[in-house]
C-alpha cells in the first residue's frame, strides 16, 4: 500500500477520488443549468422592456405632438406637421404605423360667450378658429355665464345702499312707506317707494322719448341724459359713479322674435338658460341675458337693446333701477307730417266747337297734397 507521505512517483500530482454519492458539495451539472435559466430570463426581461421602452415612447411622442400642434400658430403648426411627417418616414413600418394617427389634429374649437352691442358691459363672443387638417369641430355650449354681485344692501329689502339714497329711502329699513312691499320691488315695478302711487308721478324719475324711433323709457331723473356718440340712433344714461345704461336700435329685417334674434346674435347659447321678460305695459316681449345686464325686445324689423354697464366696477350699485328701465321700456307711434301745399292751377283758354254747338270748356284745379305717415 503505498505512503501518503511519500512524493509522488515520475513527478505524478497525487490524486484521490471520492465517491459522488459522499460528494457534499453543489452538483456541478445542476449550478451550470440554473445559470444558464437565469440569464435566458434577464434576457427576455431586457427585450421585453426595450419593446415596452419603445411602444411607449413612440405613443407618447404622438400625443405631445397633437397637444403642443394645438397651442402653436397655424404657420408653427404647419412646420411641426411636416417635421412630425419627415420623423415618422424615418421609422421602422411599425412605428410609423403606430404614430401616423396622431397627426390629424383637431384645431377647430369655437368658443362663444354672451354677445353684447357696442359699448355694453358683457363678455363678448370670441370665436377662434384654426383650421389645419381639422375634420372635427367642437363648439362651447354656454349655459351660465358668472354675474357681478350688488354692492352693500344693508335692509336687503332689493336696494342698494345707494339705490336708496337715489330714491330717499331709509337703507335700514325695507319697506320705507309700510304698504308691505319692499323698496325694490316697489321701485322694479315702477310704484313710488315713499308713498302711494306710480314713481313716474313723482320727481325721482323722468321719462325719455326718443324722436325719431318712439321709444320711451323711465330713467332716475339726477342721471345725465347724452346721445351716444359712438352711434347715431343711441343713446345713454350716466350715473354719478361712472356706471351707464345704454340703448341702441339694430336692424331685424327677418323680424324675429326677441329670444330667436338673441341668440342668432349669440351662437352658443343654451336655450333653457335664456330668461323670458315683459314690459310693465305688457306690450312687449323680450330676453335677459345670462349676465343680467342686457335686454332684448324686437318690434317689426327692428332690435332694442338695453344694456347696463358697469365700466370698471367690480360690483353693480343699480341693478333694480335698471329692472325698472328696461320694464318701463314701450313704444309709441312716431307721426311725421309732410305737408305740400302749392297751388297748382291750370286755367286753359276757352275752346269753342262752333259746329252746331259752341262750348266754353275751362279746366281750373288747385291740389293740395298732405302726407301723413305714422309707423315705429
Amino acid at each position: 500500500m503505498p505512503d501518503d507521505t511519500m512524493p509522488p512517483q515520475n513527478n505524478q500530482p497525487a490524486f484521490h477520488a471520492m465517491p459522488e454519492k459522499y460528494y457534499l458539495g453543489k452538483q456541478p451539472k445542476a449550478k451550470s443549468k440554473r445559470l444558464l435559466v437565469t440569464v435566458i430570463v434577464l434576457v427576455v426581461i431586457a427585450l421585453g422592456l426595450g419593446v415596452a421602452y419603445f411602444f411607449t415612447r413612440g405613443m407618447n411622442n404622438g400625443r405631445t405632438t397633437n397637444i403642443t400642434a394645438n397651442s402653436l400658430s397655424p404657420v408653427n403648426q404647419a412646420t411641426l406637421n411636416r417635421n412630425a411627417n419627415r420623423n415618422i418616414n424615418a421609422l421602422a413600418p411599425a412605428n410609423a404605423n403606430l404614430n401616423t394617427n396622431t397627426l390629424t389634429f383637431l384645431n377647430t374649437n369655437s368658443t362663444q360667450l354672451n354677445t353684447q352691442p357696442t359699448n355694453t358691459a358683457g363678455p363678448v363672443i370670441n370665436t377662434v378658429t384654426n383650421s389645419l387638417f381639422s375634420t372635427n369641430t367642437n363648439t362651447a355650449t354656454i349655459t351660465n355665464v358668472a354675474r357681478l354681485a350688488d354692492s352693500v344692501d344693508t335692509d336687503h329689502d332689493g336696494l342698494t345702499d345707494v339705490e336708496e339714497l337715489l330714491y330717499g329711502t331709509n337703507k335700514n329699513l325695507a319697506d320705507t312707506d309700510g304698504d308691505g312691499y319692499s323698496d325694490g320691488v316697489e321701485v322694479a315695478g315702477g310704484y313710488n317707494p315713499r308713498s302711494a302711487g306710480l314713481i313716474i308721478s313723482t320727481n325721482l324719475v323722468k321719462e325719455y322719448v326718443h324722436p325719431m324711433f318712439g321709444y320711451k323709457i323711465l330713467f332716475p331723473s339726477t342721471w345725465i341724459q347724452n346721445p351716444n356718440p359712438q352711434t347715431s340712433n343711441g343713446v345713454i344714461f350716466s350715473t354719478s359713479t361712472g356706471e351707464f345704461v345704454g340703448i341702441d336700435v339694430e336692424n331685424n329685417t327677418a323680424k324675429l322674435s326677441a329670444r330667436d334674434w338673441y341668440l342668432k346674435a349669440s351662437p352658443g347659447i343654451d336655450l333653457r338658460s335664456v330668461t323670458t321678460i315683459q314690459n310693465t305695459a305688457k306690450t312687449l316681449e323680450g330676453v335677459l341675458s345670462l349676465d343680467g345686464q342686457t335686454a332684448y325686445y324686437t318690434a317689426g324689423e327692428r332690435a332694442y337693446i338695453i344694456s347696463y354697464n358697469t365700466n370698471l366696477l367690480s360690483t353693480i350699485n343699480f341693478r333694480t333701477t335698471f329692472e325698472m328701465m328696461y320694464k318701463s321700456f314701450s313704444l309709441t307711434p312716431v307721426v311725421l307730417t309732410n305737408t305740400n301745399s302749392g297751388a297748382n292751377t291750370n286755367a286753359g283758354t276757352a275752346n269753342t266747337n262752333s259746329s252746331l254747338n259752341s262750348n266754353a270748356n275751362t279746366n281750373s284745379s288747385t291740389p293740395t297734397n298732405v302726407s301723413t305717415n305714422t309707423g315705429y
